[in-house]
């Protein structure tokens, strides 16, 4: 089982099949709770699918996770136990203004995962965001030393 994104009260999660199920695969089973509190206190929640969006859930909070899958005979064991949070803030980017070429960047917080960049748009006081900045751009980058933002140039296949 894996994370596939997450927000602040959202987890969505995606597995693989059992290597050997005993029959075809019904749907799943995907059990969780709060790590702070008991297996007692768990939600149970039905997916035909191996992919699920858990909503409604706490932000900043850590959660345990196991899936099974049914066939006809029956549920198979449980998973491992796994664990994921939720993130703690709603942004996920901060507005900069890029002194060096007077544009506006929405640079990532820590945890991001993507980077977008606020072009102006032709003709106008609009700005568009740019999911796939072209090479020569400059995407904000953070510093691991000086925990500083860094503005560095894209390159030709940069993948992010």
């Amino acid at each position: 089982m894996h994370q596939v994104s997450r927000t602040v009260d959202s987890i969505t999660l995606s597995w693989s099949q059992p290597d050997q199920p005993n029959g075809v695969i019904l749907d799943y089973e995907l059990q969780y709770y709060e790590k702070d509190h008991s297996e007692l206190n768990s939600t149970v929640i039905r997916s035909p699918t191996n992919t699920v969006v858990i909503r409604g859930l706490k932000q900043g909070t850590i959660y345990v996770f196991q899936v099974r899958a049914r066939t006809v005979a029956g549920f198979g064991r449980y998973s491992g136990k796994l664990y994921f949070q939720t993130m703690t803030e709603a942004g996920s980017s901060l507005l900069q203004l890029d002194p060096h070429s007077r544009s506006w960047i929405l640079a990532p917080l820590s945890g991001s995962l993507l980077h977008w960049i606020l072009a102006p748009v032709a003709g106008s006081s609009l700005l568009q965001l740019d999911p796939h900045p072209a090479a020569g751009s400059l995407l904000p980058y953070l510093d691991p030393c000086s925990s500083n933002w860094i503005l560095a140039p894209v390159a030709g296949s940069l993948l992010l």
